[in-house]
């Protein structure tokens, strides 16, 4: 089967607008990320018990929220609730974790993740030699279920 989806360019542009002393200090910022050729996107209920999986990265084929190891090219998460917040958790295949917490209206983005994180303690020099992949992310709400928007670009 020969696919009819054409890979194309993701435009991401985050702007930020604040006025101090009667001048402008914010900014904008684009970055174009090329060549991509999947989407994920979905709305997701986050629980207050048992954390719940956001998406995964394997060496095998990619399909539903799993994604091939080194394909993800960017990843925004926003927590949509108006008042509670949630803890997005990421995870390499060494166990190590980072814990993110998004409060109401909240985004975390990342960008390409086959090189982004070690938790060893060690010099900044000789982390790149020891820089893991990111393999699973997952949430968790804290007071009142949270609605999590997921928006994942793969190659």
């Amino acid at each position: 089967m020969t696919s009819t989806i054409t890979s194309a360019t993701l435009t991401v542009k985050i702007t930020e607008t604040v006025s101090l002393n009667g001048r402008e200090q914010g900014g904008d910022n684009t970055l174009t990320i090329a060549n991509v050729n999947e989407i994920f996107k979905r709305i997701v209920t986050v629980p207050t018990s048992g954390e719940i999986g956001i998406y995964t990265t394997t060496d095998a084929t990619a399909g539903g929220s799993q994604f091939k190891d080194g394909r993800v090219v960017y990843v925004r998460l926003t927590n949509k609730d108006d008042t509670n917040y949630m803890l997005v958790v990421v995870k390499n295949s060494g166990n190590d974790e980072f814990v993110i917490k998004l409060r109401a209206g909240e985004s975390w983005m990342s960008h390409i993740q086959d090189t982004c994180m070690n938790a060893d303690n060690q010099a900044i020099s000789d982390i790149t030699a020891g820089l893991v992949n990111i393999d699973t992310v997952t949430a968790l709400a804290n007071t009142a279920a949270c609605d999590l928007e997921v928006f994942i670009a793969s190659l």
